[in-house]
Order: C-alpha cells, then sequence, then structure tokens
C-alpha cells in the first residue's frame, strides 16, 4: 500500500499542488474519477509524462477511504506532440514570412491552408477563407484562365501564370503565381506561392519604353555607333554605322572591331578589358569597298562586359588639317625667309610673339630679347595722330603709315609699317612688315631741295630777261607809250620796224 504523501513526493514539485488541488476539489464534490497527467520521478531518477487516471471509493458515511488508479507513459507521445507543434510552429512562421501569398487547395477547391498576407491583400478573415474557392480571389476577366491553369496542374504536376489579383479597396496588382500538386492529408492538392511584381511589370515597361528611345536616338545619331561584346564581335550597330563602313547592319552583326578598325600601321585595334573609361582616340576604318577612312572612336566599357564605340568620320578635319599644315609650312616659309623684316605682336598688349630672320638682322637685336620687348621699345617718338597698330582686332591689310624705329645701335631709321590682323597660337595678334624708306625718303627730300633750287634759279633768270628787254625797249624808242602809229596798209612799216 502507497501512502498518498509519498505518492506526491515522486511527483514533480511543479505539479504536485496541482494534483493535490485537483483532489480536494474532487473530495469536496465527492466525485468518484479523476484525470490527471503530470510528471513522475521514475527509478533512474528521471522525471517521465504520465497520464493518471484514479477511482476514488467512499464507504456508506461518505467518507473516502481508498482511491485506485492505473498510470500511463505518455513520454514518448508527448515529445512527438511537443516536436510536431514546434515544426508546426515553424512551418507557420515560414510561411507567414514569405513575400509573397501562400495557399494550399484541394481539387474541389477547398482553401486549406494559407498565410497573413493572403488575408490582407484579400481583406477576407481567417474563418471566411476557408470557405472561398481559389478562383474568387482574381477579377472575373481572368477566372477562366485560372481555371484552366489549375487543371493543368493536377494533370501535368506543376504551372506557372502571371496574372492580375484584385486585393480589397485596391488596385489590381500583377502578381506571378506557382502551382505543385501535392499530398496533403491524405488528397491531392495545389501548394503554390504567389509573388507580386507589379513594380517589376512596371520597371520592364519603362525599360522597355526606355530601350525604344535609347534606340530612336541610336537610329538618327550622325555618328556611327557599334557595341561589342567580349570577344569583340558586334552586338548593335545602328544604320549611320552602316552607311560609314558601307556593310550592311547583318553583315556588321556578324563581324568583329579588328575587322574595320585599324591603327595607323594598319594592324588590327583589339579592345583592352582591362582598361575602364572612355577613350577617344583617332584610327582608321576599313570601307568596304577597300578603301580607309579617317575616324575618332570614343569607346567606354557598358555592363555585362559589352563596349561601346561610337565613331566619327573626320576624313574632311584630316584633309583641312593637312591642308592648314600646308598653308601654315609655307606661311611660315614665307615669314622667316622674307628678305623684309617682319614680326608678329599680341593684341591689345603689342608685346613680340615672333620676329623673322631679316628683322632681327635689321633692327640688330636677338630673338631672345626681341620676345621679351614690346613694340614701343623700338619708337623713339609719340604714334602720330591716326597712325600705329590698332588696340583690338581687326581683319584685313591696312598701311600704318611711315614710323621712326630705333635700331639697337641707337640709329633711327624710317619705316613703312604695312599690318594685318590675324589668329596666332588661338589669340588675336598682328602681323607686321616693315619697309626701310630711310633712304627713299633721304633721296626724296633732296630732290625736293633741287627741285626748290631750280624754281629758285629759274625765277631769277626770268627776272633778268625781264630787265634787259625792259633796257632794249627804251634804247629803241619803242615803248607802248611813244610808239608811232603804223600803217599797216603801208607794206614799208616792217622794214621800218626792222631799222
Amino acid at each position: 500500500r502507497i501512502r498518498f504523501e509519498d505518492f506526491l513526493n515522486n511527483v514533480h514539485p511543479d505539479d504536485a499542488a496541482n494534483i493535490k488541488t485537483n483532489l480536494d476539489a474532487a473530495l469536496a464534490k465527492h466525485s468518484s474519477f479523476i484525470k490527471e497527467e503530470f510528471r513522475f520521478r521514475s527509478a533512474d531518477n528521471t522525471y517521465r509524462i504520465f497520464n493518471d487516471r484514479a477511482y476514488i471509493l467512499y464507504n456508506e458515511s461518505g467518507d473516502a477511504y481508498r482511491m485506485l488508479g492505473a498510470m500511463q507513459d505518455v513520454t514518448t507521445q508527448r515529445s512527438a506532440q511537443k516536436q510536431l507543434l514546434i515544426e508546426k510552429q515553424l512551418s507557420d512562421s515560414i510561411i507567414n514570412s514569405l513575400p509573397g501569398v501562400f495557399y494550399v487547395f484541394s481539387k474541389h477547391g477547398k482553401m486549406l491552408r494559407w498565410n497573413k498576407n493572403l488575408e490582407e491583400l484579400s481583406g477576407v478573415t481567417s474563418e471566411n477563407i476557408a470557405g472561398t474557392n481559389p478562383v474568387d480571389f482574381f477579377p472575373e476577366s481572368e477566372r477562366v484562365f485560372i481555371e484552366s491553369r489549375i487543371r493543368e496542374v493536377f494533370i501535368h504536376g506543376e504551372t506557372t501564370l502571371e496574372a492580375m489579383l484584385q486585393p480589397k479597396g485596391r488596385d489590381e496588382l500583377h502578381f506571378y503565381f506557382t502551382g505543385m500538386l501535392i499530398n496533403y492529408e491524405g488528397e491531392p492538392c495545389v501548394m503554390g506561392v504567389g509573388i507580386d511584381i507589379t513594380e517589376k511589370v512596371k520597371s520592364q515597361e519603362k525599360l522597355k519604353e526606355s530601350e525604344e528611345k535609347f534606340r530612336s536616338l541610336i537610329e538618327q545619331a550622325s555618328d556611327g555607333i557599334f557595341i561589342s561584346d567580349s570577344s569583340g564581335r558586334f552586338t548593335m550597330v545602328n544604320t549611320s554605322a552602316s552607311i560609314m563602313s558601307g556593310y550592311s547592319v547583318e553583315e556588321l552583326l556578324n563581324m568583329k572591331v579588328s575587322d574595320i578598325l585599324f591603327k595607323e600601321n594598319q594592324s588590327p585595334i583589339r579592345i583592352d578589358e582591362e582598361e575602364p573609361g572612355t577613350a577617344i582616340i583617332e584610327t582608321l576604318m576599313k570601307h568596304k569597298d577597300g578603301h580607309f577612312v579617317y575616324v575618332e572612336s570614343s569607346g567606354k566599357h557598358l555592363s555585362g562586359n559589352r563596349f561601346q564605340s561610337i565613331i566619327r568620320d573626320i576624313t574632311g578635319r584630316k584633309k583641312a588639317e593637312e591642308e592648314i599644315r600646308i598653308s601654315e609650312y609655307k606661311y611660315r616659309l614665307l615669314f622667316e625667309q622674307n628678305p623684309m623684316p617682319m614680326w608678329m605682336i599680341s593684341l591689345p598688349e603689342k608685346n613680340f610673339l615672333a620676329v623673322n630672320d631679316a628683322a632681327i638682322a635689321f633692327y640688330g637685336y636677338t630673338r631672345d630679347e626681341f620676345q621679351r620687348m614690346n613694340i614701343r621699345d623700338i619708337r623713339p617718338g609719340v604714334t602720330p595722330s591716326g597712325q600705329g597698330v590698332l588696340p583690338t582686332y581687326k581683319s584685313g591689310i591696312s598701311n600704318s603709315g611711315i614710323w621712326e624705329h630705333k635700331k639697337k645701335n641707337g640709329e633711327v631709321v624710317k619705316v613703312n609699317v604695312l599690318a594685318h590682323d590675324i589668329i596666332y597660337q588661338g589669340r588675336h595678334a598682328k602681323l607686321e612688315l616693315a619697309n626701310d624708306m630711310t633712304e627713299k625718303i633721304i633721296a626724296e627730300e633732296k630732290l625736293k631741295y633741287s627741285h626748290a633750287q631750280l624754281r629758285q634759279l629759274a625765277t631769277h633768270l626770268q627776272s633778268i630777261r625781264e630787265q634787259g628787254r625792259m633796257g632794249w625797249q627804251k634804247r629803241s624808242g619803242y615803248t607802248r607809250s611813244a610808239r608811232p602809229e603804223l600803217d599797216h596798209d603801208n607794206p614799208d612799216w616792217r622794214h621800218r620796224l626792222r631799222r
């Protein structure tokens, strides 16, 4: 016989008080049956879970005198149930943490499991979802399509689809759904998830629109646009690229960069994948007919190991540059080898920028000395009014007049300066040529002096002549006042006059 106190001593302390309380309550009500589940210490001093069914026996006076019971060890079952509960809680947590909606429904359209997201999106309570057909969550226009795809799952085992979901009180959302055939609680069911791809679809539409605009811009570009992959093969070209190269778009898409772009020595150009950023180079492009075209290539790396080249035909520019180079060479040759002193001065500062050998020889300054000087350094006097170098840029050739210039040795010379406004090294300048007029001016002054002397001599001679004529008239008596009347009809008058 076991005393009740000895029994309680082997019950887990957290359960003993509950057993005693329930027993006291049963005795107070004269209940004959008690059912308890508690932890009981076993022989190895560990607690195991027992299910106890006990009967209380009462005597004729109604007093309890004995309790009979049977204990069943349910530790294994309770551990399994606890583990099952943990796993269910875990699965519920996983299902409810999914970014989209989760669902399991039977072949007859009965909802068996779902997550909180489905309740929130649909606006249907958990109690009402159990009686809702899955098709009812979709707009009327989508339901026939949805039903056909559900049947497909039960036939083929799985499916995927995109459809609009109609949330309560909100705009339709674009969802991507999956469906897989499973066996749930002994019957075939569909399990799947739905992911909201509304933003993705909008982004794709914007991307498509952007790509269309991009392609339109590419097609309208006057420059040739080439996009190639990591191997150098063209993946996209525009119409200008086709016109520039002479190849059709289809032909170019079967070619590589090295097939048409060459360096100056006509070696193929290859893409260097290790150099990021944009690089601009001048190179040669081989036309389909075999001739080479000078081009400027602006290239940069794109995402996905792609490379973009924007090609511009610079043949005209190269030709113009060559003509300018030749023109500059001829001009420099004319400037450097001109026998007349020439120089270039900056505007408006009037500093010497360049001088030719004739100027160095004529003025006596070295080239370095000239380049540290100003035009005023060789002008000993004040600039004549209305003459001289203009302070601002003015096109055309002008005669600046006669200037007095001072050489390094102090000699002052007179020069006639012709000026021409030009652009030199990207700035306004004036090209001037000095013609030494010193000897000519001296000769002209001497000639003027000689002319003056001759005029004085002529005047003096005329005066002497007049004086002689007047004296002769007085001696002959034929002054105008005393001259006798002459009879012009008498032929003898000339004879008399001769006498």
